[in-house]
């Protein structure tokens, strides 16, 4: 009787703490993507590393549900099991994203949660933006003149083992796992032809 005591004790301290952790990394109400995801080929390597392979997007400003933190442990350490979680809300399509610390230095799983949702709608979003910068985006591309924020909603943070520092004039992104492509910025912060590069 009296170890079933003591587990009925134990129980009643692990469930609340369990409850609260993941109200702790989940939220509730309207979410929408804050950049362009794209669904790699084979859902084993959907990264935040965000490789632009294919066409198959999913398009800043798209409404999510149940999005959390899966596998996490409370010092944002990394693991095999930490992702990131949602769904969909027209098509109830379970997307998981990855985090490899060794591609985010500096970075908490918990950091990449808070950078892949907004509040605010595309409009919302992308008020401000130029024309070409809104192309851009629903292209799934940069092109040259666009501020660092448009770029980030276009593709997504670049990776801080190669980009540490926002502030930075050249930028790289991965295109696949094999390939990654620099992208550079003039003094106004605006997208332009890196030297030596024939296109943007």
């Amino acid at each position: 009787m009296r170890k079933y005591l003591v587990l009925f004790l134990i129980l009643l301290l692990i469930f609340p703490a369990l409850a609260f952790a993941k109200k702790r990394y989940s939220q509730k109400g309207k979410l929408y993507l804050a950049y362009n995801v794209w669904v790699t080929p084979k859902e084993r390597n959907q990264a935040f590393i965000n490789y632009k392979w294919g066409d198959n997007i999913i398009p800043a400003g798209t409404e999510v549900y149940k999005a959390k933190v899966e596998g996490f442990d409370d010092n944002g350490e990394f693991s095999p099991l930490s992702k990131v979680s949602f769904k969909i809300k027209t098509t109830g399509q379970k997307i998981r994203i990855k985090f490899n610390h060794k591609w985010h230095p500096g970075q908490k799983i918990y950091d990449y949660y808070k950078r892949t949702f907004t509040r605010k709608t595309f409009e919302e979003l992308t008020k401000g933006f130029s024309e070409v910068e809104l192309k851009a985006i629903r292209d799934g591309a940069l092109y040259p003149g666009m501020s660092k924020e448009a770029v980030i909603v276009s593709y997504g943070y670049p990776p801080e083992h190669m980009t540490p520092n926002l502030d930075s004039n050249e930028w790289f992104y991965w295109i696949s796992k094999l390939v990654k492509k620099k992208f550079c910025f003039d003094e106004n912060n605006k997208t332009i032809k890196c030297p030596g590069l024939e296109d943007l």
